[in-house]
């Protein structure tokens, strides 16, 4: 499934057209499954595959459900093909490329992978390697965790809360002020003083809309993560 890999069929793609191409990419979008390649993380009977795989071993491998939000087709000139994807953790973009393939029925290899996003984190946004030589540099262009958090709905909480927060205990219902979206139950949360700084990650012990009905001195966020030097 990688063109650093050895050889094992040849085909032509000649015969393979754009219209064929939009009409399979279509049979990719939305819930898929996936077999985990072997040279892959996941675990057999408590080993992970790719140790296997070094050892020459393979194992039969069980499906898994992935999500792919977006595919788009950037460039068709046979027999490469450039796609755009937009999808969840745990997807093979290796096997994507050779499912894809499969179907065309000419088979298919992944040549080149950029990651161009992770969640909020863009590659727009990066910078050279060369500028982190320079201390100064870095400071500079460093981000706070907040900003990699962001997937996570943000809660504020009052300023005299934020003192026993740091010490690891719950957060009251009535300790909250404001959030910035609604929450399930064992939702992960940023928490934020007034003043906007991070000072944690909470898990909810009940909705947000049960929080709201609750209140008072009922513990309703757990803490998972303190910062006692708030970003």
């Amino acid at each position: 499934q990688d063109i650093t890999g050895d050889i094992l069929e040849k085909n032509s793609a000649e015969s393979v057209s754009l219209d064929q191409v939009q009409e399979i990419l279509d049979r990719f979008r939305g819930t898929i499954e996936q077999i985990p390649p072997m040279l892959s993380a996941k675990r057999h009977q408590g080993k992970r595959l790719y140790d296997l795989a070094r050892q020459g071993i393979e194992v039969e491998r069980e499906p898994v459900q992935v999500e792919i939000h977006r595919l788009d087709l950037v460039r068709f000139e046979n027999p490469e093909i450039e796609l755009a994807v937009a999808c969840s953790k745990g997807t093979y973009m290796r096997t994507l490329c050779h499912d894809i393939g499969a179907a065309l029925g000419c088979g298919g290899v992944l040549s080149k992978l950029v990651r161009t996003r992770c969640g909020a984190l863009r590659v727009e946004d990066s910078v050279d390697v060369g500028l982190l030589k320079d201390p100064d540099s870095v400071r500079e262009h460093l981000l706070s965790p907040d900003v990699a958090l962001d997937k996570f709905a943000a809660v504020v909480i009052q300023d005299s809360e934020v003192g026993s927060w740091l010490t690891g205990r719950a957060i009251r219902g009535g300790a909250i002020l404001s959030r910035t979206q609604d929450f399930e139950k064992e939702s992960i949360l940023r928490i934020k003083s007034r003043d906007g700084r991070l000072v944690g990650l909470a898990k909810s012990l009940f909705t947000s809309d049960q929080v709201d009905r609750l209140g008072g001195d009922l513990e309703v966020l757990k803490p998972v993560r303190v910062f006692p030097k708030p970003f």
